[in-house]
């Protein structure tokens, strides 16, 4: 056993390091504004009476000789110490990972990107773009054109020299001319891309051709050359309210549908509408059809579809979803799908409500509550070919998922024992325009009042139809034509939970 003089300076060093370790630890948690003021108080209370402890058990008999009480006393001390410091180095670590999530998702400058893709047939013998270096590549004249232009400069320092391109009018022209062997490449941001599929000549696009090269940019806009109107993030039309926590505000969740682990500028395959009120403590989930057929603020007001919108930055479909609900949207989240399967797993998976028995992608729903990992929950968003609404069921089960993570992550439970999975999740994947205080404000108020939220949920309908659109404007697409008293009926609601007033079960079910 140590002498009392050797002890006593290894004992302070001990207490001094834990002091340092505790101290650093809520000086991390108080920085990262998230705890409630009682939360602070207790976890500053416990530190400081476990550092007590510890310096009670280390030096406490000190004056009285040998014995075998002191020296278990100085093994249950330091062992305390090591937990302690452990502990503290965990808090911290945590701490600093929830600021550095909330930090880059509200990023102000943060860019999206875009992902050009350069396309074969499928049965082309091009295995890498040097193969490939003496086609001609098919690109739009107008739409999505900084992006292509970036993009042929890129490729241009691959290959050593300038490509040839051949410029059309669409998308769809593009694939026309690689369909009838006028070019044997197309070089078109996979999200235009993304419409072919919308058109029954090209459905079969995905299998027709062969992705054989990507090139990432940085402009985050798909206006043309024309003067439409540009809605980057720059200059976003979401106007924050004074105070998240006590005022009822609107959230618009975009889905987006890439499928690359970085979010991308792309088409909006989820459009939901949140009105979240802080005082009733219920939200309000509105469905917007991915397929709806709206003016496009950034056509000039020609009409698309309400996913086309997406190719021109999240502002214009903001401005879409205002102009047809006349409201005036807050915020935004912009998740894409891997994303949203990763969230899902985080939490621990969910439990979603099917409207039947279904099988779809290889995964079995039984009607009624089934418990699903982030797999099976993507599957059992974006699935409508097993459901005769089609589309308007697939809005449900959208807002169906939205609601059980919701009801996940308010547990108090699941954030402490998922955080670090929760928060790699969002790296990356996510966007908002909520600012970083106001996200600490509403978590501190969940933790300070972590009673559940009321959810309720209602999907506009509409009337399916062939048209064309703004931004396939030469060929027919399917569309959804609205249905005006639904919208209107929506946006009743809307205006009624955001002016302080509660829902009922007579309102949502009209």
């Amino acid at each position: 056993m140590l002498q009392r003089k050797q002890w006593i300076p290894l004992a302070t060093a001990i207490l001094i390091i834990q002091a340092a370790v505790e101290g650093h630890a809520v000086f991390r948690m108080i920085r990262l504004g998230m705890l409630p003021a009682g939360w602070l108080t207790a976890l500053v209370a416990v530190a400081a009476g476990l550092l007590l402890l510890t310096a009670f058990l280390m030096f406490g008999g000190m004056k009285k000789g040998p014995g075998r009480g002191r020296r278990i006393r100085r093994v249950v001390a330091v062992v305390l110490s090591i937990v302690m410091m452990i502990g503290s180095i965990l808090v911290s670590a945590m701490a600093i990972q929830m600021n550095d999530t909330v930090r880059k998702v509200t990023k102000k400058d943060q860019a999206v990107s875009s992902m050009i893709g350069i396309y074969v047939k499928a049965d082309d013998p091009a295995k890498t773009v040097q193969d490939a270096a003496d086609y001609t590549f098919a690109i739009m004249r107008k739409f999505d054109r900084p992006n292509t232009d970036q993009a042929v400069a890129s490729l241009a320092g691959v290959l050593g020299s300038d490509p040839k391109t051949s410029e059309f009018e669409s998308a769809a022209d593009c694939a026309a001319a690689l369909y009838g062997n006028s070019v044997k490449a197309i070089l078109i941001n996979e999200s235009y891309a993304g419409t072919l599929t919308d058109i029954d000549e090209y459905q079969n696009f995905d299998t027709d051709t062969r992705l054989l090269y990507e090139i990432p940019v940085r402009s985050g806009t798909g206006a043309d050359e024309n003067g439409a109107e540009d809605t980057s993030s720059d200059s976003p039309a979401a106007q924050a309210v004074s105070d998240l926590t006590g005022q009822p505000f609107l959230l618009y969740i975009s889905g987006s549908d890439t499928r690359s682990a970085v979010l991308t500028t792309s088409r909006s395959d989820v459009n939901i509408l949140m009105a979240v009120n802080p005082k009733t403590r219920q939200v309000l989930l509105v469905n917007t059809p991915r397929d709806y057929y709206v003016p496009n603020p950034s056509g000039g007001g020609v009409e698309d579809k309400l996913t086309h919108c997406g190719l021109y930055g999240i502002d214009c479909s903001i401005k879409a979803l205002d102009q047809l609900y006349s409201t005036d949207i807050n915020y935004y989240v912009q998740l894409n799908f891997t994303g949203f399967q990763s969230l899902i797993d985080g939490i621990g998976g969910i439990t979603v409500n099917a409207p039947q028995d279904f099988t779809a992608r290889g995964f079995s729903f039984k009607e009624g509550p089934n418990e699903v990992n982030g797999e099976q929950a993507l599957v059992f968003a974006r699935e409508r070919y097993a459901f005769a609404s089609g589309d308007n069921q697939r809005g449900q089960d959208q807002m169906e998922v939205i609601r059980a993570v919701i009801e996940k992550a308010a547990s108090g439970t699941t954030m402490l024992t998922h955080y670090s999975d929760i928060l790699n999740s969002l790296q990356n994947m996510m966007v908002t325009s909520i600012r970083a205080d106001e996200i600490e404000s509403f978590v501190k108020m969940q933790l300070s009042d972590p009673s559940g939220w009321d959810v309720r949920r209602f999907a506009v309908t509409g009337t399916g139809g062939k048209s064309t659109t703004y931004s396939m404007p030469n060929q027919k697409a399917y569309v959804m034509y609205p249905d005006q008293a639904s919208v209107g009926h929506a946006s009743q609601l809307l205006t009624k939970i955001l002016s302080g007033e509660r829902l009922t079960d007579e309102d949502v079910s009209a």
